[in-house]
């Protein structure tokens, strides 16, 4: 027997309704991380800038603005880049959906138009109104802004996180630990009240194992008492 494929749910399922969008989508993705890199990358030109007239002051030389001329460049370019970063993937994400919501509402209707009558007739106009438009609307909110956002939510804190180990390691370390912290307390928490339920589930299967074998006890004494109160003249009557 034949197993039924399994159904697609999340990523996958979108990236299948996708069709002929998913190019369009994951550019879309892509500007969205570099557009992060661009914005990451101002924090560490500042970074450096300071460190230059730190080293200048201290080491008694004249500052020149030649030695920051291009931390001033990469910092406007990558301001800039920035916002054609960001519109670029909007553009592209909010034309993928709408070319998604397109096909889409084109795949229903040419299923609706092959389906029985009976179906219009137990299901109310406002009812399939809401499928074909409401519903499928749904889709737009995640492809359009959502995914995009979850792509540089992910992007910006691995990035920053690989350039501060690039800095300094000890620092980053020191950092790291309000984060790992509470996650850690998390695990340990969640590990200590599996092993609680663990040992209380073991608990109340000993306390029905006991019950039984008490009972089991309870029978065998109670039949054996019954057997030596039993006269002869009953013993012959019951043989």
């Amino acid at each position: 027997m034949d197993k039924k494929p399994k159904k697609k749910e999340g990523i996958a399922r979108l990236m299948e309704l996708a069709g002929t969008q998913k190019a369009g989508m994951t550019a879309a993705c892509t500007l969205s991380v570099l557009s992060s890199v661009c914005k990451i990358v101002p924090f560490f030109t500042i970074y450096k800038m300071l460190q230059t007239l730190i080293q200048c002051f201290t080491s008694g030389t004249a500052f020149a603005f030649a030695d920051v001329r291009w931390l001033v460049a990469i910092t406007a370019a990558s301001a800039v880049l920035y916002g054609v970063f960001t519109y670029a993937s909007a553009m592209l994400s909010h034309g993928a959906a709408f070319d998604i919501l397109y096909e889409l509402r084109m795949k229903l209707m040419e299923k609706m138009g092959r389906i029985s009558s009976g179906y219009y007739t137990s299901n109310s106009l406002g009812a399939i109104k809401k499928l074909l438009i409401e519903d499928v609307e749904q889709i737009e909110v995640f492809i359009a802004h959502s995914m995009c956002e979850v792509a540089a939510a992910i992007a910006t804190p691995l990035l920053t996180i690989i350039v501060l180990f690039l800095v300094d390691w000890r620092l980053t370390l020191v950092s790291l630990l309000p984060i790992l912290s509470p996650l850690s307390f998390s695990a340990w928490r969640s590990k200590s009240r599996t092993v609680q339920s663990i040992s209380r589930l073991w608990r109340m299967q000993k306390q029905k194992w006991r019950a039984r074998s008490l009972s089991t006890s309870t029978e065998c004494l109670s039949s054996r008492s019954s057997a030596a109160r039993e006269t002869p003249s009953s013993a012959l009557k019951r043989i």
